[in-house]
């Protein structure tokens, strides 16, 4: 297993469209994107996951669930908090059909993935029926 990252890139100042990918480094990545790329970039999130199938799993559970709004490639005609929330439910998704039903153990993989504002995202709602 080779640890990944899954991460969430747009223009600087939070502005469409954004870029979610899979790298193992994702300083490298931003800096050959940014070579192509007349505006500055930023890396808005990152997850990290111990394992490059659950990485290339988030991501490509992303792209399918938002082909309608992909421009070209990898990117994506979204507001980087929507990409950002959206990105979120795809790994909580995945984490939760791996672990179950287990609340602890998924929001446990969240933290550990460094998806600490993730966690509050998949906390079930208390008093909503």
């Amino acid at each position: 297993m080779m640890d990944c990252f899954v991460y969430l890139i747009c223009h600087e100042g939070r502005r469409q469209p954004v870029k979610v990918g899979i790298s193992r480094s994702v300083e490298g990545r931003l800096g050959s994107l940014q070579t192509g790329n007349p505006h500055k970039l930023e890396v808005i999130f990152t997850f990290w996951t111990p394992d490059f199938h659950l990485a290339k799993e988030v991501e490509s559970t992303f792209h399918e669930n938002n082909a309608d709004s992909r421009m070209s490639g990898e990117w994506f005609a979204l507001e980087p908090d929507m990409a950002l929330a959206k990105l979120v439910g795809c790994f909580a998704a995945i984490l939760q059909r791996d672990l179950g039903h287990d609340q602890a153990a998924l929001e446990a993989a969240l933290s550990a993935s460094g998806a600490t504002e993730a966690a509050a995202l998949v906390r079930p709602k208390r008093g909503l029926h």
